[in-house]
């Protein structure tokens, strides 16, 4: 059965309810799958790079993931570029992520149920989990977006996650090529840019890389809500 998929900026999140997918695609929730397939336990977005290093300074065994204004933050364990996590051994470890859309958008959309994090790495699995939920509708938090301008790569996956929640073929190709030619993706390509990872735009339009989604869990007993790995997904075979 068809899904309407509705898409708001970064700017519209807290007031957004029902089914969400906060998305960022360049790079917070490509890092975040591959922290997942490193073995994360669990992954806390946060607003601020002060509000990681105080849960740290509470929990030292937490890791510290993220950036501020798109570079790696001093005193942080990673950055927030998913080719620098590849090899990497998170088994068992608590994230805290702080990135400066991607995290907030989950931050500010937490009212809305269910919620997942969007990135193409997983973006099959996530059809399957917003299926799953048996939900009539859908909106997508395209987080590098404010007030509508910008974020194309964001908007791609948006209008990727529209045309396969209405069912049938969606070639990924054209979508894909609008992330290797927007405006983040140049910055990242680009040799006079030291401080950026070119790999990471590969990360980015490596499609369903992963199988599994990710889906921010409430948080219980003083624990701070966090995204969690879903692996246990119906097949799509099981919606027809």
């Amino acid at each position: 059965m068809p899904i309407l998929v509705q898409k708001v900026s970064l700017d519209a999140a807290e007031a957004v309810r029902g089914c969400v997918v906060v998305i960022d695609v360049l790079r917070a929730f490509t890092t975040a799958a591959v922290a997942f397939h490193a073995g994360a336990k669990r992954i806390v977005p946060v607003l601020s790079v002060p509000e990681a290093f105080a849960i740290r300074e509470r929990d030292p065994g937490v890791v510290l993931m993220g950036e501020e204004n798109w570079l790696p933050v001093p005193g942080f364990d990673y950055g927030n570029s998913p080719s620098a996590l590849d090899g990497v051994d998170l088994a068992g470890r608590t994230v805290v992520q702080r990135t400066t859309a991607g995290t907030r958008g989950l931050v500010l959309a937490a009212g809305g149920d269910p919620v997942f994090a969007g990135s193409f790495s997983v973006v099959s699995a996530t059809v399957r989990a917003i299926r799953a939920a048996g939900v009539d509708s859908v909106t997508c938090v395209i987080s590098g977006s404010i007030h509508g301008v910008g974020s194309d790569e964001d908007a791609a996956l948006a209008d990727y996650l529209e045309a396969a929640l209405l069912g049938g073929e969606v070639s990924s190709a054209p979508y894909l090529d609008r992330v290797r030619n927007s405006a983040a993706a140049k910055v990242f390509r680009d040799p006079r840019r030291a401080e950026f990872c070119p790999p990471d735009v590969d990360c980015a339009v490596a499609i369903d890389r992963f199988d599994f989604a990710m889906q921010l869990a409430r948080g219980e007993d003083d624990q701070m809500s966090a995204l969690v790995r879903l692996d246990a997904i119906p097949s799509p075979e099981d919606f027809r």
